[in-house]
């Protein structure tokens, strides 16, 4: 009896230790956009009736691993909620890095809830 206590003991701690949250750590991926010139990206997104509603300056990294300033707009369909990010680099090539709809424009004060 005492010997199925300790094993039991045993795995209960191994249990324990094991047991830990984990550490996510952040890391680079690779995914599928969509390229071409400006012109023909944010024409995409007229065609579905986006207009540019938010711009904002910031960097990209190149394949080489070095920052480039780039620009990012939002396009949104105030009427139908769709939206699209869009990424201007400086080489005048422009990426779609995402779409959606149901966009929400939240104030200072109340923030954003993840």
């Amino acid at each position: 009896m005492k010997k199925l206590r300790t094993t039991m003991m045993m795995i209960l701690l191994g249990l324990l230790y094991s047991c830990h949250p984990v550490n996510a750590k952040n890391y680079f991926a690779s995914k599928p956009v969509i390229c071409g010139t400006i012109e023909d990206i944010v024409g995409t997104s007229k065609e579905f009736g986006e207009f540019p509603v938010i711009r904002g300056e910031g960097t990209t990294m190149n394949k080489g691993g070095n920052y480039t300033p780039s620009n990012y707009i939002i396009g949104l369909n105030q009427e139908t909620g769709t939206w699209t990010l869009i990424e201007v680099l400086s080489t005048g090539q422009a990426c779609i890095l995402g779409r959606g709809s149901k966009l929400e424009i939240r104030n200072k004060k109340n923030g954003i809830a993840l």
